[in-house]
């Protein structure tokens, strides 16, 4: 099972299994919260972020899945 992110203006849909890095706007998109959550989680070790330049962030499609499974668990 992949993550799956629907573009609403394009209506493109990605599936993102295997491909290991999400942008900060997409990873929010697909936990329905805002961008500056996803950095107070990465800041708190919740998700797993990778810093690739100065202006370029991306978080870890596993630590995703791991949000997404304790979500689901409550």
């Amino acid at each position: 099972m992949g993550i799956v992110i629907k573009q609403a203006k394009s209506g493109l849909v990605k599936t993102l299994e295997g491909q290991g890095l999400i942008t900060r706007p997409a990873a929010a998109h697909y936990l329905s919260v805002s961008t500056k959550t996803i950095d107070r989680w990465a800041d708190r070790g919740i998700l797993e972020r990778r810093i690739l330049g100065p202006r370029c962030v991306r978080i870890t499609t596993a630590s995703l899945e791991k949000v997404t499974k304790r979500k689901n668990r409550k």
